[in-house]
């Protein structure tokens, strides 16, 4: 199953295409390599959301609260999520390089795959992301480079907003309980607080993606699964994504849910993470918690997405 790439202009972006028989990809070097467009192809169904009312994507400029950004697809965050400061450094919100444009390798290109590289602006690292399709699987390779003289402290987290539909459910089979980060709604929701997986109050079921009311609540928390695997089903017979990913470079997993509670919006973020916070400043202070890497030192490390059975 072959894959083929396409690269052209769309609405003054430019935009690249990986699709093989089973999978299609849309994806925007010039929009911090923002892929905005997973497609099954046997079902048609777009797992990746963008907000309603039709996908807009535009640039933001380096420092933009992710507030402002297109909320559409899959971004990259590092080396925060949270916006902190850390070693006298003012780190951005979902950090330094959602906002900006990433450099293509045109040789990967005719090799079927769309491999990209951001140099930070405030941190002395450089992100590399390559991705290609081997059958039904988006395979997605890693590789950050420490530039700088000194070790440098991270958080690294894939940040894709999947779309839900009814009776979609998530499976986490070697999870016992989540912390929270942030929540709206329910009982207990304050910063730091362990619900258990999946259903830690009356009425709340986190595996069938209910929050309280099923329309006021959302939240983030880390789980610190034993497998590096997750898994999305839909109610359709055959649908569903599995993510796999390399759990021995990132323990933690993120997951972002919001059922009307943060702008009215429905999506769910499954998140491979190198720590179980989001501010950098508090999980390079909290053992065994971030990520350091040497000087000129070079950390490796992969996720994939397995869409259908």
């Amino acid at each position: 199953m072959s894959a083929t790439v396409t690269r052209e202009r769309f609405d003054g972006w430019d935009r690249i295409s990986l699709a093989n028989d089973r999978v299609a990809l849309r994806i925007f070097p010039e929009l911090g390599g923002r892929v905005a467009s997973l497609v099954d192809r046997h079902n048609d169904r777009e797992w990746l959301w963008s907000p309603p009312g039709g996908q807009r994507l535009f640039a933001n400029r380096p420092g933009d609260s992710f507030a402002s950004s297109p909320h559409a697809g899959l971004d990259e965050c590092l080396p925060t999520i949270a916006p902190c400061t850390w070693r006298g450094r003012t780190l951005p919100d979902h950090g330094e390089i959602w906002a900006l444009p990433w450099a293509v390798d045109a040789a990967a290109l005719e090799d079927s795959m769309v491999s990209m590289t951001v140099d930070l602006p405030i941190t002395p690292l450089r992100f590399t992301r390559s991705i290609r399709l081997e059958g039904n699987c988006v395979r997605f390779d890693y590789r950050l480079q420490n530039l700088g003289p000194q070790p440098e402290d991270y958080l690294w987290a894939m940040h894709p907003l999947f779309t839900l539909q009814a009776g979609d459910t998530l499976e986490l089979p070697d999870v016992s309980f989540i912390k929270l980060e942030c929540a709206k709604g329910g009982p207990t929701a304050e910063r730091g607080a362990v619900w258990r997986w999946p259903e830690p109050f009356s009425g709340v079921r986190l595996d069938r993606l209910e929050l309280p009311d099923n329309e006021a609540g959302y939240l983030k928390a880390f789980a610190q699964p034993r497998d590096g695997e997750v898994r999305l089903r839909s109610a359709t017979p055959g649908g569903s994504l599995t993510i796999r990913w390399d759990i021995a470079a990132n323990p933690c997993l993120g997951l972002w849910l919001t059922r009307g509670g943060y702008h009215g919006w429905h999506h769910l973020a499954i998140e491979p993470a190198s720590g179980a916070h989001d501010r950098l400043d508090l999980a390079a202070n909290s053992s065994g918690k971030g990520s350091r890497i040497g000087p000129q030192q070079t950390r490796t490390w992969w996720v994939e997405w397995r869409v259908g059975e």
